[in-house]
């Protein structure tokens, strides 16, 4: 997870070493899968009131991690940070979504959840009536 709150570049170093730990330990000679996913705050929980870290931000931290990983026994996999950036908009949103829902279905959003159909470029354009892009990609 990445993006928690108070989060620094030495803890993501420190993830990055946790790894090459368990490589070097391991007894076996698979691989060390790393998931790096962008931390969502959710409502209802003590996090809901905390910024979800920007797309630019989010980005580099997962690049970070990707270039820090020098151990070909380790594989880093990654969800977009654009879709996280979508979970965080919806997670914290209300009914007032649907409308921007409707649009981008209308303007050809489908199947999103599968990174090669997710258009990010369309649920901008869903957003712009009510200028809420501006508002949710420049926290954190």
């Amino acid at each position: 997870m990445i993006g928690l709150p108070f989060e620094e570049d030495k803890d993501l170093e420190d993830m990055v070493r946790l790894a090459g730990r368990v490589a070097k330990t391991s007894k076996r000679k698979g691989k060390v899968h790393v998931s790096v996913a962008t931390f969502v705050p959710k409502s209802h929980t003590p996090f809901m009131w905390l910024p979800q870290i920007s797309l630019d931000e989010s980005r580099r931290r997962i690049e970070f991690v990707q270039r820090s990983v020098k151990d070909r026994r380790i594989r880093v996999k990654w969800n977009q940070a654009e879709m996280s950036w979508l979970e965080g908009v919806f997670s914290r949103g209300d009914r007032r979504l649907t409308q921007v829902l409707v649009r981008a279905w209308q303007k050809g959003a489908r199947f999103d959840a599968w990174s090669e159909c997710f258009r990010l470029d369309l649920w901008q354009e869903a957003f712009m009536p009510q200028r809420w892009t501006l508002a949710f990609t420049s926290t954190g």
